[in-house]
């Protein structure tokens, strides 16, 4: 089947992978949903010992074995764009955020820390960092055995389910291998069919390439007979894939196909939620949405309103608030994520370096879903894995 060339899919093992082989197993212990795009190829990885082999940590190290703690980023106009907190303790924070900071000035780049955690913002706003600090983003997320209950769904939600069931709607998951040819040319047309549809302007911090890491993610696909083709052939018209966090599993993507019944993308997300109610799994994340901007430490008065304003119109811009509505139909909750940096070192063209390291595309969302944690999609054309070495600051 051909592809186009934001559709080339990625090889099981690609990307970071092939130089740490360790992040998913980091990403499990200690990581949010940020970090899980740091596999992809278009992130730089910065690596606290980073001539020391590959060691796969495991539960209860203390410290991080091997290569050491990691921390994924984007160089863009002179800035290291981290996204998510460090893959490390929690305790472990301070240090190695002093070593990759001093890291950065060595190489004349500005850190630049987005989506970080509360016990990183902590860290960022006191000394020796003392760095401006606001929140501007959060993480929705659920607990599937209390969001299992169809009682507790908005009766339009409910209907829309009904729906796709009534048109055929199966679903089924293989997890942990690729699926059959069949169904995995089928996603790739349906994934190309769901960016097709798609227009405005839309921020991305991860590529649409579901295969990279087959063996630590959760395939669930749903197949029905395309929507207003009754006596059409049965096809693939969506899919949801998972990946694993320290505090239980991420939505990676939940794509629902532009040909898809309607209320597929409902009903194939109540059925992952069934799914981990059924294994008592208690932490489902949808990942990163646009928040309301909040001052939390170093900024105030005039500096702020300027802030304020250049981040609204973004988000505007961007529909940075529209994407915790799909998610909000599953009564998600949510907990808000950080932006930190050294005073006076953002401006407008921080600002710009967010957006241009993060790779503006023209979309717009036809039928329902996500595609992946969603101040993200694609970044095609990126093969290379990076290896930025943490060599000591001197």
């Amino acid at each position: 089947m051909p592809h186009s060339p934001a559709h080339v899919p990625a090889a099981p093992g690609s990307g970071n992978l092939l130089v740490h082989g360790d992040l998913p197993e980091l990403t499990r212990l200690y990581g949010y949903s940020s970090n899980t795009v740091w596999t992809e190829p278009q992130y730089k990885i910065w690596r606290e010992r980073p001539d020391d082999q590959v060691v796969q940590p495991k539960e209860g190290d203390e410290h991080v074995p091997g290569k050491g703690a990691a921390i994924g980023f984007l160089v863009s106009q002179g800035y290291a764009v981290v996204w998510g907190s460090p893959l490390c303790p929690a305790a472990d924070y301070k240090s190695v955020a002093e070593r990759f900071v001093a890291w950065t000035h060595k190489h004349k780049l500005k850190p630049l820390f987005c989506c970080i955690d509360l016990e990183m913002e902590k860290v960022l706003a006191a000394d020796p960092f003392n760095y401006v600090v606001v929140s501007c983003s959060k993480e929705d997320y659920l607990d599937p055995t209390v969001a299992h209950d169809p009682s507790l769904l908005d009766k339009r939600v409910r209907t829309k389910i009904n729906k796709a069931e009534r048109a055929g709607l199966v679903i089924w998951e293989e997890s942990a291998h690729l699926p059959d040819q069949k169904w995995q040319d089928q996603a790739e047309e349906g994934m190309q069919a769901w960016q097709a549809n798609r227009k405005g302007l839309q921020i991305h911090v991860t590529d649409l390439q579901p295969w990279r890491d087959v063996e630590h993610r959760r395939y669930f696909y749903g197949r029905a007979k395309p929507e207003g083709k009754p006596d059409g052939e049965e096809k693939l018209v969506g899919m949801v894939v998972l990946t694993r966090a320290h505090d239980g599993w991420v939505v990676k993507w939940a794509l629902e196909f532009p040909y898809a019944p309607k209320g597929t993308s409902e009903g194939m997300i109540m059925h992952v939620i069934e799914t981990l109610n059924k294994e008592g799994h208690h932490q489902l994340s949808f990942g990163a949405s646009g928040g309301e901007l909040k001052a939390i430490s170093g900024i105030k008065g005039l500096s702020f309103q300027t802030l304020s304003k250049t981040y609204n119109g973004i988000a505007n811009a961007f529909r940075l608030h529209n994407k915790s509505d799909f998610r909000a139909k599953f009564n998600a909750a949510s907990s808000p994520l950080y932006i930190a940096y050294a005073k006076d070192s953002l401006g407008m063209k921080g600002i710009d370096a967010i957006l241009t390291a993060l790779k503006q595309e023209t979309y717009e969302a036809r039928g329902e879903g996500e595609g992946g944690d969603r101040l993200q999609t694609p970044a095609a054309g990126m093969d290379k894995p990076f290896e930025f070495s943490a060599q000591k600051a001197e």
